[in-house]
């Protein structure tokens, strides 16, 4: 965040990040995940560039990415297994699905591609598509050109479709300029917080304080259970 923010909402979000950052972890210690957490300054660069960095230097030393936001967590230990068992192949790319709605390609909006918020690639598809950014350009949102080189590559994009979603109030519309939930235009959606599948729940938009909550909340069924 810029430093000039800091305070107010700006480091009422940061305190709450801790907090989701806290339960993600403990939700993966309970089925004893491994997890790697990389830090970035937005200052400097965005997403897709941080990604494309750390991606291409380590490509030749794992064989596998699975690339999480800090609100998404696991709902059953098999949860790693059974992302790899997709990736195995080298052929496929493998997340939840996402639709950018507002970049228009060939007369179209709908394009479903994996989302960054929760990705996995082999380190050899990888390098078959060339190695591409993840940075967003005219085709495409933030990985969603990894999608794209798939599909003109002949590879396989496999995709994860939401089971159900939380929608946001009027009132947290009003106010944070949000819409009820996100459509990927073949009458499946998502929202503030998603079901995927059974494999993981993201509680998106962490700039509003329900997500947190609703995080939080899954969190500790998921442990206490």
């Amino acid at each position: 965040f810029p430093s000039h923010d800091i305070g107010g909402r700006v480091e009422e979000e940061i305190s709450r990040h801790k907090i989701v950052m806290e339960y993600q972890e403990k939700v993966f210690n309970k089925f004893k995940i491994p997890l790697n957490r990389f830090y970035h300054n937005f200052n400097y660069s965005g997403m897709g560039p941080k990604i494309t960095h750390i991606v291409q230097n380590l490509c030749n030393i794992v064989d596998y990415f699975i690339i999480l936001d800090i609100d998404i967590c696991p709902l059953k230990e098999t949860f790693v297994d059974e992302i790899i068992d997709k990736l195995k192949d080298k052929k496929t790319l493998y997340g939840g699905a996402q639709q950018s709605n507002h970049i228009e390609v060939n007369n179209s909006k709908n394009h479903l591609y994996a989302s960054l918020s929760f990705f996995g690639i082999s380190s050899e598809l990888y390098k078959k598509l060339d190695s591409p950014s993840f940075q967003y350009n005219n085709r495409g949102d933030v990985a969603e050109e990894i999608a794209w080189r798939v599909e003109e590559k002949g590879y396989n994009l496999c995709l994860t479709f939401p089971s159900s979603f939380v929608p946001t109030t009027i009132d947290e519309q009003k106010k944070f300029g949000v819409p009820e939930y996100w459509d990927l235009g073949n009458g499946h959606k998502f929202g503030l917080g998603t079901t995927y599948g059974d494999l993981v729940f993201h509680a998106t938009m962490q700039a509003l304080p329900r997500s947190t909550e609703i995080f939080i909340d899954k969190c500790k069924k998921i442990i206490s259970n």
